[in-house]
């Protein structure tokens, strides 16, 4: 994992702000089991930098795999990404000239032919694919951008942890039903509760998110590819 300003903020950030339930259970457990396997082993779960490193690598790729997964059932295979859908000829979201200066400039840059309005009247998906490609052309060109960057890591981050949140709302409610079953402080069943209903909020507002940040995105890549 690249621990450049992007791995750093959309891929580790969002993986400790997940792994709370985890660090929250080995941190004040009072279970006998847990404090003397915690105790053999030497460790304890804040303090050990490098558990702490192994379980937030380990943390940080589950996240990234779930919401990878999540992206392309959103998105379609970014078939329907606004990136791709901003350029059809039935959107509305850019202006026609601007939408031609786009199409015309990327045409010229990368030598591939944007599909026809009627084309994509006849074969939508088809037409999909050819914009989708072309699109990927235009992203590596301004990838470095400092602008899109800060739009790239801002997507990133939000939907890793979007797809962290499908495993850690099932963890806290766990850690809740465990704290409650143990008659622990009410003070851990409480942040067990806000932490359950913290993730649980991100999945059912998953699609205003991502849609959101993902918009965002698309309008300052075609910005920074005119300039």
């Amino acid at each position: 994992m690249k621990f450049d300003k992007y791995g750093r903020i959309a891929r580790i950030y969002p993986a400790l702000i997940c792994l709370l339930p985890i660090l929250l259970f080995f941190n004040f457990s009072n279970n006998e089991v847990i404090i003397e396997l915690t105790s053999k082993l030497g460790v304890k779960i804040v303090s050990n930098i490098s558990l702490v490193a192994v379980l937030t690598y380990l943390f940080a790729m589950i996240c990234r795999g779930i919401s990878k997964e999540m992206e392309r059932e959103f998105f379609k295979n970014e078939l329907e990404f606004p990136t791709t859908n901003y350029l059809l000829g039935s959107d509305s979201t850019f202006s026609t000239e601007y939408k031609h200066k786009i199409i015309e400039k990327a045409e010229k840059e990368f030598g591939m032919r944007f599909p026809s309005d009627e084309e994509q009247t006849n074969n939508e998906p088809q037409a999909r694919k050819q914009i989708a490609e072309i699109v990927g052309q235009i992203r590596n060109k301004v990838r470095d951008g400092n602008l899109l960057l800060q739009h790239n890591i801002e997507y990133g981050f939000v939907r890793n942890l979007i797809g962290g949140s499908f495993l850690s709302v099932l963890l806290s409610l766990l850690l809740l039903a465990y704290y409650i079953l143990q008659q622990a402080n009410i003070g851990l069943i409480i942040v067990s509760g806000i932490l359950a209903l913290f993730y649980f909020s991100l999945i059912l507002l998953r699609t205003i998110l991502l849609k959101r940040y993902s918009e965002l995105y698309a309008k300052r890549l075609y910005m920074e590819f005119l300039n």
